[in-house]
């Protein structure tokens, strides 16, 4: 797909478009899994989806990261390590209430911050308890937010 498509006319890139889109198509047209399309939905959508304002996402550079959470663990890979000032990386932070949840280490800003809010959404759908708990709080704080704005 690029230049030889693109001066060949618009049916053409068309028609090369969907030659290489078909396999995804197909796959999606006949899945069984019931969150296969929301499975390409944005991550941090997904995540604000579930849980609201109660779960946010912060990024930063790994080295302001290592300086500010000494201690703080983060997944890198298939591990567990400590920040590292040396390293140029960023770091992606789920917190809930302020308090720190899971750090994901990658290396561009957008891929922490995807992975970071893709393995919250992965654990919450893996332990519906959690899941309904996390919403039941949510829906009590909704509730007070909206109390209190009509006592504004």
């Amino acid at each position: 797909l690029g230049a030889a498509h693109v001066d060949g006319g618009f049916q053409d890139g068309q028609n090369a478009t969907l030659t290489i889109l078909k396999p995804i198509l197909d796959l999606l047209q006949t899945s069984d899994d019931p969150n296969c399309t929301e499975r390409l939905s944005n991550p941090k959508t997904v995540m604000h989806a579930l849980a609201g304002e109660f779960l946010t996402i912060s990024v930063s550079k790994e080295e302001d990261f290592a300086r500010f959470n000494p201690n703080h663990l983060v997944w890198q890979g298939d591990q567990w390590r400590h920040a590292d000032e040396q390293v140029a990386d960023y770091v992606a932070t789920v917190s809930c209430l302020g308090e720190n949840v899971l750090s994901i280490v990658e290396t561009t800003r957008k891929s922490a911050r995807n992975r970071a809010c893709a393995l919250i959404v992965a654990l919450l759908e893996d332990d519906p308890t959690l899941l309904e708990e996390l919403q039941r709080v949510r829906a009590a704080i909704d509730l007070e937010k909206s109390l209190e704005k009509g006592n504004e």
